[in-house]
């Protein structure tokens, strides 16, 4: 068992045990993906495509980049295989659930993509 399942199934323990209650959702919002994510400066990555296949930040934004596919996906950056347009954007695997998070400290535009499968890719603009 993972550490993440691990902290999980306590973290639901400990709320169990404080007697909290789970929120309620008072209304519910129906926003297309991709404005979602672009919103939050961040990315998610599914088993076809990373949503938005673009976007636009600030220099020094941190982007997350968010797993919502079943399978692990690694993010590098581009060219594949080199990886040296940004060398330090290279994330260990991401599983379902989990985010790998990087501060852009460049300006410039900055392809990445699935290093499992480079024809899944992204583009972030640094202004």
């Amino acid at each position: 068992m993972s550490k993440v399942s691990i902290f999980f199934i306590m973290s639901l323990g400990v709320i169990f045990l404080a007697g909290c209650e789970m929120p309620k959702i008072s209304r519910l919002t129906s926003s297309p993906v991709a404005e979602v994510h672009e919103a939050t400066n961040s990315v998610a990555i599914t088993s076809k495509a990373i949503v938005p296949k673009k976007i636009t930040v600030s220099l020094g934004t941190e982007v997350n980049f968010v797993n919502e596919d079943k399978s692990p996906h690694t993010v590098a950056s581009d060219p594949h295989p080199t990886h040296d347009q940004l060398q330090n954007l290279y994330s260990t695997p991401i599983f379902k659930g989990q985010t790998y998070a990087y501060t852009f400290t460049k300006k410039g535009k900055f392809g990445f993509h699935l290093e499992d499968n480079p024809s899944i890719s992204g583009e972030i603009v640094v202004e």
